[in-house]
């Protein structure tokens, strides 16, 4: 993703979850990876914005206190905010203010 190439980054990421599962690892952070990957794939398209959404609630409703959960709150925000075609800022700051609160 560094080379800003996630299309591929998505399929790796989606590749690498299923290696995990089959071998009875974390799927968390290939889920992150997937879930960023389809926020900033070209093109932009609505599919690829409520996949990745989807993937951060799956995320955030799994309480772990990992470094995920916290990340996976902060993009449903971000999503909210800037990802949206009208922004709702009243669900960004609803997302924000359970971050803060966790």
């Amino acid at each position: 993703m560094a080379n800003d190439r996630f299309n591929e980054s998505r399929r790796w990421f989606r590749n690498a979850a299923a290696i995990n599962e089959r071998q009875g690892r974390s799927l968390r952070m290939a889920r992150y990876g997937e879930a960023v990957a389809s926020l900033n794939a070209i093109p932009k398209t609505v599919g690829n914005i409520n996949r990745a959404d989807a993937i951060f609630a799956e995320l955030v409703q799994v309480s772990e206190t990992d470094e995920i959960t916290p990340r996976a709150m902060y993009h449903r925000g971000r999503i909210q905010q800037i990802h949206q075609r009208v922004p709702d800022l009243g669900k960004d700051s609803a997302v924000y203010r359970e971050l803060i609160k966790s």
